[in-house]
């Protein structure tokens, strides 16, 4: 899916021409997971609970790596900046200060409706994340392998024991947690690779697309800016992908009652292109 809605480009795609596409993610978020059809299995949206879950399998491996003697991260970065002066402060501040040009401008980026300032923030905003992309894998090679990137590594592959089931209820895992363990590396390569093309679709970019879509601002509207009713349960049992279209919906259903733009949202037509339409809520 995402693969296809990558096929347009949202300064000159129509807001038609993507509807369906966003309609379906929509439709996946909404009832919590993916169907995986070439596989028949089911992918779990995972929420706080699920992530809560694998958070203490990376702290307990992280113990397990210390208590092996692998070093941790501040003990290898100091080394290599105090003894082996491999990396130096002005390699850290590089990156620091690129992380701090781009947070103070990605808001003035995001709001700006001058095109050719907003072609030379976005510009300044990529070259700082390039920097930042660089100087970071410059330095985890140095720091080399420490507990916690190691543990890290371990525990993410247990995104993949979480999300996959045999039944649409979400009943049945996959795999017991010793057959998951014992899976061969080729294996778990290839439920990996599948995760992230079925999850690829489900990106920010996406949710405030189909945030600013009748079929949610519609719904957004009868709930009074409660997920209970959004929903139909808590806040805290949002999958991750839910909460990241709650969140974006709930705004653009405020700009829409308090914007003082009386024309109100642009019409969805056969000429409105997308990036007008999210742009008119970021800017409103």
């Amino acid at each position: 899916m995402d693969q296809y809605l990558d096929t347009f480009n949202d300064a000159t795609s129509k807001v038609l021409d993507q509807y369906d596409a966003l309609r379906a993610i929509w439709g996946d978020i909404l009832q919590g997971f993916s169907y995986c059809v070439d596989e028949n299995v089911y992918l779990k949206h995972l929420d706080d609970i699920d992530h809560s879950q694998i958070a203490k399998i990376q702290t307990n491996l992280t113990h397990k790596f210390l208590k092996m003697g692998v070093p941790t991260r501040a003990e290898r970065l100091d080394f290599i900046i105090n003894e082996s002066q491999e990396w130096t402060q002005d390699d850290e501040d590089e990156i620091t200060s690129a992380e701090y040009f781009i947070s103070d401008n990605l808001e003035t980026y995001e709001t700006s409706v001058i095109p050719a300032q907003k072609q030379e923030i976005g510009k300044a905003i990529e070259e700082a994340k390039e920097t930042i992309h660089k100087k970071k894998i410059e330095r985890e090679t140095k720091i080399g392998v420490v507990a916690e990137t190691k543990a890290e590594k371990m525990a993410n592959n247990y995104h993949i024991y979480f999300a996959f089931y045999k039944d649409s209820e979400l009943k049945q895992r996959m795999w017991s947690r010793d057959e998951f363990e014992d899976l061969e590396d080729y294996e778990l390569t290839k439920w990996i690779i599948k995760y992230n093309q079925e999850t690829n679709c489900f990106s920010n970019k996406n949710f405030k697309k189909i945030a600013a879509m009748p079929f949610t601002l519609n719904l957004a509207s009868y709930c009074k800016d409660q997920g209970m009713f959004f929903f139909g349960k808590p806040i805290t049992q949002f999958s991750t992908y839910q909460l990241g279209v709650f969140t974006k919906v709930m705004r653009n259903t405020f700009v829409l009652r308090e914007t003082k733009n009386k024309a109100g949202s642009p019409e969805i037509n056969n000429e409105l292109k997308m990036k007008d339409l999210v742009d008119w809520y970021d800017v409103e």
